[in-house]
């Protein structure tokens, strides 16, 4: 690969390797936006869904953010704390090296937006140690899978699912609201968005899901 082209690997656990291309001499589309098409395109999730990514190469080792700026509800929320745009080419050049290997982590968000509920964050979590077999502090093997992510995108791109879980809402709320834990329970779907690596984290402190939703 040439000094203006980078290829760097990115997988879902259990998968090979992804080849992303990123050409830091591309007038026509940004390094960000070319990293956004790539990985939009590689695990499914609609690229105006994507919010933001947290990038770490090294254990949270110098970690940097991207922010999607194809994001469709990019100026109808309250701006958060990852809003930031590392969008200076040269400081993210000196941050991906050719060959570089990453896990992809898929979060759910609250968008906050007056129709949409949910949003995704994609983000970048340095492998070149455990090549994806195996859960870290930042990453988890199980809740990281294809078949996870694909039932997340049918529940965030689920718009009606969306409304009626928002008129039960209180006007103020966060993820980690009583009322939000317990509608995501009852419509069996939190412990699809939120489930903690237990590797990690240790046992669950409370049901995820009610008992005879299965």
């Amino acid at each position: 690969m040439s000094e203006n082209k980078i290829t760097i690997k990115v997988k879902l656990s259990g998968e090979d390797y992804h080849d992303i291309v990123i050409d830091w001499t591309d007038e026509t589309c940004e390094y960000h936006q070319q990293l956004y098409k790539q990985l939009a395109a590689y695990t499914g999730i609609p690229i105006f869904y994507i919010r933001n990514s947290y990038i770490s190469k090294n254990n949270f080792t110098m970690p940097f953010w991207l922010e999607n700026t194809d994001y469709s509800w990019r100026f109808t929320r309250p701006p958060t704390v990852f809003d930031k745009n590392e969008r200076n080419t040269e400081k993210c050049r000196s941050q991906f090296n050719d060959g570089d290997c990453f896990t992809l982590r898929i979060c759910v968000r609250i968008c906050g937006d007056q129709d949409q509920l949910f949003d995704f964050a994609v983000d970048l979590i340095g492998s070149n140690d455990s090549h994806g077999n195996e859960c870290s502090v930042l990453w988890c093997q199980h809740t990281n899978t294809r078949a996870v992510l694909d039932k997340m995108i049918r529940i965030v791109t689920n718009l009606e699912l969306q409304k009626k879980i928002k008129a039960q809402l209180p006007v103020q709320f966060t993820s980690a609201s009583d009322e939000y834990k317990q509608l995501l329970t009852g419509y069996n779907i939190r412990q699809h968005l939120y489930a903690p690596c237990v590797c990690v984290a240790g046992p669950l402190e409370c049901r995820l899901y009610l008992p005879h939703r299965g």
